[in-house]
Parts: structure tokens; C-alpha cells; sequence
């Protein structure tokens, strides 16, 4: 079923691989990288208004919706893997979280039953939101002083890229226990 809130789930994945694009174009490109980013960012508050407000909740758009989470931000890590702002076990243990999560919405789709997205899931979307941001933010940094060649700024990115490896390593950490609670919760599914 194809509403207002379900099109902007769809939005942020076709946004996703644009992000992606520009990403590995590196330098300028990263500002409309972010943008779009942005912008993809927020229809993820606006589905779920616009499904609550105009009465649309559907199983379609409790699917689609952490789907297209998912897929934005897999596809942005991806990019930033790739660019060297994160490390390939960065981006598999999250990849390998949200395939398992994804399977088991699948698999409760298939026996007429719905996975309830979680407290500790939104509050890893979030934060993986977050990280993104901050990375970006570190792309821009790097390409200002490429240009600039600033002191203080070369010393400020220094403390900043510390503060995005120890995000990192904290959102990585979130990731993993959603997964597990995910796993725990829902065990009946394969019990």
C-alpha cells in the first residue's frame, strides 16, 4: 500500500545510493552529500507522523520503514568504508545485525506474526544517525584543511577524529546488543 508515509520510506532508499555516489566522489562533493543525508534523515520522522496522523499505520510501513533505516545507513557506512573513515569489521558487524533483524522480520511476516521495533533498536538508528553526521562532519573537516592548511584546525581535527573512533566503537557496541535483545526476544520464532 502506497501512502504519504510509506513513499517517504521509499525515498530515503532511492536517496541512499546518490549518498553513496557523491560520498566516493570525496572533496566538494561531500556537502550535497550530507544534504541529501539530511534530508533523508528526516523523512524518517515524517513517515511515522504521517502514518499516525492520517490513521495509515499498515504492516507494509512496519516493514518498510526500519528497512529503509537500515538501507540508508548501511549504504552511507558503506561509503564511508570505502572513503577510509571506518574499517570493514565496523561496517559487517552492523551490516551482519541488520541482515539478521531483516531475516527475522521475514520470517514473522511469513507466519502472520510482527516483530515490534524495539526501545534499544531506536535508540541505535539513532545513534548511527548521529555517527553518520559526525563523520561527515570529519570529511568536511579534512577537505577545509586540505584547502587551509589552518594550524588550529589541523589540531582540532586531531581531538575530533579520537571523539568519532570512540563513537564508533560505542555505536558498534549498541548495534550488538540490539541484535542480541532482538535474538532473545523473539526466539519463539525459531523455537
Amino acid at each position: 500500500m502506497i501512502n504519504v508515509s510509506n513513499g517517504l520510506s521509499v525515498t530515503r532508499i532511492i536517496l541512499s545510493p546518490i549518498i553513496f555516489y557523491l560520498t566516493l566522489l570525496g572533496r566538494f562533493y561531500i556537502f550535497p552529500a550530507l544534504i541529501i543525508f539530511i534530508a533523508a534523515s528526516i523523512t524518517d520522522y515524517f513517515d511515522g507522523y504521517f502514518a499516525r496522523k492520517h490513521k495509515t499505520v499498515s504492516s507494509t510501513g512496519a516493514f518498510l520503514d526500519p528497512l529503509a533505516d537500515k538501507f540508508l545507513v548501511l549504504v552511507t557506512l558503506l561509503g564511508f568504508y570505502f572513503v577510509q573513515e571506518i574499517s570493514l569489521w565496523v561496517f559487517l558487524v552492523i551490516a551482519s545485525r541488520d541482515i539478521i533483524v531483516t531475516g527475522m522480520r521475514i520470517l514473522a511476516n511469513n507466519n502472520g506474526k510482527e516483530i515490534i521495533t524495539e526501545n534499544v533498536a531506536k535508540l541505535k538508528t539513532t545513534l548511527q544517525f548521529i555517527l553518520a553526521y559526525m563523520i561527515f562532519a570529519n570529511l568536511i573537516l579534512k577537505y577545509l584543511h586540505e584547502f587551509t592548511k589552518i594550524r588550529p584546525l589541523e589540531i582540532f581535527m586531531s581531538f575530533y577524529q579520537s571523539f568519532v573512533e570512540t563513537s564508533i566503537y560505542i555505536v558498534v557496541g549498541i548495534t550488538i546488543w540490539s541484535g542480541i535483545s532482538y535474538l532473545i526476544n523473539n526466539r519463539k520464532l525459531w523455537i
